[in-house]
């Protein structure tokens, strides 16, 4: 009687064992799926996340339709050039002459043929990004202490940059003046300098003013196109305006009457007034202008809003 009751008790065991192991295993079924589909929606999420991010990226590198909007010209015989773009064709004939508000350095840093850096309009860019330089960064933390290591720092830095692109000459020439912020400058605080330069805190595509805390990218005021000219006068931003002229007040005095010359020429829609008015611009400021032959200056205006 007891070995029955025994067997029994050990039989009610294990059923409630076996039961209690059917019950975990269907809870675990649940919880499997549950976690599946959990990791399904987050790997989702995370990949629209990414594709998102990846789009934004390339947005701001690749050209958009916002980069003419400062250099767009109305009058049909100067069609206006885009700034560097990633996807202009090698076959693609590059135009010359079309105004924009960059400083074109392709001179410098094109490797079709030696800059030079002591006559001509190599000289002039040279000076001109030079003094760019100096403007857009004075007064920022990381080129005051750099410029205590590297006095001459804006030329040891230009020089630098071309060295590494007469380096590449052979087996590949720069299109874009995007492609001079992954150059190796085999220099730790220059390719600090570089990377803060390129990067800047601030940016003129989002209306910030040259007054406002902070610098802009370096790459906002340069192009590697072509170009007959170094610089508009009639389109050149202010920084640059200021690394040609070096004056304030003169460089004040040429925004006031870019304004005055533009409600001007609002009103006169004469085309022979164009070029009247160019020639004012010229007679006016070409004087004031000190160690750059300003035959690689464009005086020419148009029917463009000049950004102040």
């Amino acid at each position: 009687m007891h070995i029955l009751l025994t067997t029994y008790g050990l039989l009610v065991i294990f059923a409630l064992f076996c039961l209690a192991q059917w019950r975990s295993s269907v809870d675990l079924s649940y919880i499997d799926a549950a976690a599946q589909e959990n990791f399904a929606s987050c790997r989702k999420e995370v990949l629209d996340l990414v594709s998102d991010n990846s789009k934004a990226t390339f947005r701001q590198l690749a050209p958009s339709d916002d980069d003419e909007e400062e250099d767009e010209e109305t009058d049909e015989e100067e069609p206006i050039v885009k700034p560097d773009s990633f996807h202009e064709s090698e076959d693609e004939p590059k135009k010359q002459g079309r105004r924009t508000s960059f400083l074109h350095i392709n001179i410098l840093f094109s490797g079709e043929e030696e800059a030079n850096i002591f006559e001509g309009q190599g000289k002039a860019c040279f000076t001109l990004l030079k003094a760019l330089i100096t403007e857009l960064y004075s007064g920022q933390v990381f080129f005051e202490r750099a410029k205590q290591e590297i006095p001459d720092l804006e030329e040891r830095f230009i020089l630098n940059l071309m060295e590494k692109v007469k380096d590449l000459q052979e087996e590949k020439s720069l299109s874009n003046a995007k492609e001079l912020a992954s150059l190796n400058l085999d220099d730790y605080l220059q390719s600090y300098i570089r990377y803060k330069m390129f990067t800047g805190n601030k940016y003129r595509k989002k209306k910030a003013t040259h007054e406002e805390p902070g610098y802009y990218p370096l790459i906002e005021f340069v192009s590697m196109r072509k170009h007959s000219h170094l610089m508009s006068l009639w389109l050149a931003p202010k920084p640059l305006l200021m690394a040609l002229f070096q004056n304030e007040d003169v460089v004040k005095d040429i925004i006031l009457a870019r304004r005055e010359i533009y409600n001007e020429l609002d009103k006169d829609k004469n085309k022979s007034a164009v070029k009247t008015k160019g020639d004012e611009l010229k007679r006016r400021f070409s004087i004031y202008v000190r160690g750059i032959d300003t035959q690689f200056i464009d005086f020419n205006v148009s029917r463009s809003r000049p950004q102040d």
